[in-house]
C-alpha cells in the first residue's frame, strides 16, 4: 500500500515539476520575443544621419556630373528649434572636393522674398553642416550655392534646390525618434518584465 503511495506521490511530483517546467520554457520564450522586439526597434533608432564623412539618404540631385545630396536633421526640422542641422554633401564621382565655398537661401513656398540668406563661407570638405533656425512652419525651398574652386564653377556656382518641410512641435511629438523609445519601447519592456515575474511565480 505504501509503495502505490509512493508512486502515486512521485507522479504527481513529475507532473508539477513538468507544469512548472512548461511555464518556465513560455516565459522564457516570451522574454526572448520581447527583447527581439526591442532590440529591433533601437536599430532602427541607430539609423540617424553620420556627423561625418558623406551624408546618406535624405534627397541625391546630379548636376553637370556632381552629385549633391541634402539631409536636414532632424528630417523634419521643429519650428524655432536651434539643433537643426541642414547637412550636404557635394561630390564630383563619389569623391570629396576641398575647399568649396558655400551659401544658402532658403524661402517659404508660396510666398515672396526669403526667410534665410547666408553669405558664402569656406568649408576645408565638401560634406557640410549648416546649423539653422527657422521660425516659421510650413513648405520650403532650400537653395545650396557651391563655388569649385580650378572648375567651370569657380567664379559662377554650382546650384542645388531641395524641398523642406517644418513641422510644429506637436508634430514633431509623432516622429521623435526619443519620444518613441520613451512611449513604446520602456512601456513594452516593463510590462514584458511584470508578465514575466507572473508568469513565474505561477509556477
Amino acid at each position: 500500500m505504501m509503495e502505490i503511495l509512493c508512486k502515486q506521490c512521485n507522479n504527481n511530483t513529475c507532473l508539477v515539476q513538468r507544469l512548472s517546467l512548461n511555464t518556465k520554457t513560455r516565459s522564457g520564450i516570451f522574454l526572448v520575443c520581447i527583447c527581439a522586439l526591442i532590440g529591433a526597434i533601437l536599430d532602427q533608432l541607430a539609423l540617424a544621419p553620420a556627423a561625418y564623412a558623406h551624408f546618406y539618404g535624405g534627397t541625391t540631385v546630379s548636376v553637370d556630373g556632381y552629385q549633391v545630396t541634402f539631409v536636414p536633421y532632424p528630417s523634419k526640422p521643429v519650428a524655432g528649434d536651434r539643433s537643426t542641422r541642414l547637412n550636404f554633401s557635394v561630390l564630383m564621382n563619389n569623391s570629396d572636393i576641398y575647399n568649396v565655398y558655400a551659401a544658402l537661401t532658403i524661402a517659404k513656398k508660396g510666398q515672396g522674398g526669403l526667410a534665410v540668406s547666408t553669405p558664402y563661407k569656406l568649408f576645408v570638405f565638401s560634406d557640410m553642416t549648416i546649423p539653422m533656425v527657422i521660425n516659421e512652419t510650413g513648405d520650403y525651398n532650400v537653395t545650396l550655392f557651391t563655388l569649385i574652386t580650378g572648375s567651370k564653377y569657380g567664379s559662377h556656382p554650382l546650384t542645388a534646390s531641395f524641398d523642406l518641410v517644418v513641422v510644429s512641435p506637436v508634430q514633431a511629438l509623432f516622429s521623435d525618434r526619443v519620444i518613441l523609445v520613451i512611449g513604446i519601447v520602456i512601456p513594452t519592456a516593463a510590462g514584458a518584465a511584470v508578465i514575466f515575474v507572473y508568469l513565474w511565480k505561477k509556477k
